[in-house]
C-alpha cells in the first residue's frame, strides 16, 4: 500500500506542512480571523457600545487566536505585522476611533 505525498495535514486542527513550517497554518488562522471579523462589522454595525463590542469580539473574533496559539504562534517578522495589523483594525472598530494614539 502507498501513501500518498502531500504538501500539509491537518492533524488536530493545526496544519502542518512537510516542511515542518508553520506559515500555511497562520495564513490559515488570519485568513479565518479578518472573515469573522468582517462578518461581525457587517453584522453589528449599529453598535455604538464599546462594551458590547468587546464581548462580540472577545467571543466570536478573538477565540480563533486563542485557540492551540503556543502551538502555531508566528515567528517571522512578517507574520508577526500582519497579526498585529489585523488586531489594530479590531480594536479600532470597538473604540470607535480612525486612529489610535500610544
Amino acid at each position: 500500500m502507498l501513501l500518498d505525498n502531500v504538501d500539509h495535514q491537518r492533524d488536530l486542527g493545526i496544519y502542518v506542512t512537510n516542511k515542518l513550517t508553520r506559515d500555511f497554518h497562520c495564513n490559515f488562522i488570519l485568513k479565518q480571523y479578518i472573515d469573522r471579523f468582517n462578518l461581525l462589522r457587517r453584522s453589528y454595525y449599529f453598535l455604538r457600545n464599546i462594551n458590547h463590542k468587546r464581548t462580540l469580539y472577545l467571543t466570536m473574533v478573538r477565540s480563533i487566536l486563542v485557540h492551540c496559539s503556543a502551538v502555531w504562534a508566528p515567528q517571522s517578522v512578517g507574520l508577526l505585522t500582519r497579526f498585529e495589523a489585523a488586531q489594530k483594525r479590531c480594536i479600532k472598530w470597538i473604540f470607535n476611533t480612525s486612529y489610535l494614539v500610544r
